[in-house]
């Protein structure tokens, strides 16, 4: 049996914004084998599969003419364009789900297994498919939340431009800070989404800027890791052209793919980051984790 050769991390505690996103390196690279293959092998194929239809459908739309459908929306509706357009919405809520539930049923494996190595891909895929409602409900619900919540503001701002347009963006910014702890609430908690919805507002209050500050800060290195070797892989692909090296496509290919790869974790990262801050909030606001050990330190003491 292998041991485990690094610390196993402590997800209920009070950290900064540095301190998160260190310890969200640190899980990344404790995991990486593992969380990485959770995410080939579960939420890939979902998730390219979406890439592919997506393409289809931009072709499918290229030509339509707004005016056009606006005066013939019964042609468009007989001619299957809407249903077409609600599969893709349907598969993206399906594979977005999928690749969040990875994350998250993988963090939840690690924090109760006793050695974290011996989590298995099948263990994550059970996990994931088990629950794979909450998110998609999740998902589907936060997007009517932000539609009607979204056309309120718009409302407001074509009222009052000037300060309607603050308030948009700013009301928007803070609605979507506070939700996107929701999927990893509902998964730790098992509350209703209403109950969930109104819970990541009430953990943000008074941590808006350090939860801004660190969702910046994230959110500028998931991008400078993932473009460096975009742009890496672009001067590769561009000098062997000029080279004109044989088996040109797939030295391509294969540079695409780890891209890919790069891309799968940098935003998983920044779903940890997410996660790491909601457990720190909750410990801020409430204080759990402590209790938790006060509590072992009482069964201990118990049976002694």
């Amino acid at each position: 049996m292998i041991k485990a050769t690094s610390p196993k991390i402590e997800f209920r505690q009070i950290r900064s914004v540095t301190e998160t996103i260190n310890v969200s390196t640190e899980f990344v690279r404790q995991n990486i084998k593992l969380l990485l293959k959770s995410l080939v092998i579960v939420a890939s194929p979902f998730v390219l599969f979406v890439f592919l239809l997506n393409s289809i459908l931009i072709f499918l739309t290229l030509g339509v003419d707004l005016d056009d459908m606006a005066n013939n929306i019964l042609d468009y509706v007989t001619s299957g364009f809407f249903q077409k357009l609600f599969i893709f919405i349907a598969l993206f809520v399906f594979s977005f789900s999928m690749f969040l539930a990875t994350i998250y049923e993988y963090m939840l494996l690690y924090k109760t297994a006793e050695n974290f190595q011996n989590i298995s891909v099948t263990d994550v895929s059970k996990r994931v498919f088990k629950d794979l409602w909450l998110f998609a409900s999740t998902t589907f619900l936060l997007s009517i939340a932000f539609f009607f919540g979204s056309l309120f503001l718009l409302l407001i701002a074509f009222m009052l431009p000037l300060l309607g347009i603050f308030l948009f963006y700013g009301a928007f910014s803070y609605a979507l800070m506070a939700l996107s702890m929701i999927y990893i609430m509902r998964l730790v908690e098992r509350n209703s989404f209403w109950t969930a919805f109104r819970r990541c507002f009430y953990l943000l209050r008074n941590h808006f800027w350090t939860t801004f500050g660190l969702f910046i800060l994230t959110f500028f290195i998931t991008n400078c890791l993932s473009f460096a070797p975009s742009l890496l892989v672009a001067g590769l692909s561009g000098l062997l052209e000029t080279v004109g090296l044989n088996y040109l496509t797939i030295i391509i290919t294969i540079l695409q793919m780890f891209v890919s790869l790069i891309s799968l974790l940098t935003n998983a990262l920044f779903c940890l980051v997410i996660a790491f801050r909601y457990f720190s909030l909750v410990e801020l606001k409430e204080g759990i984790g402590i209790l938790e050990k006060i509590d072992q330190i009482g069964v201990v003491s118990t049976t002694q």
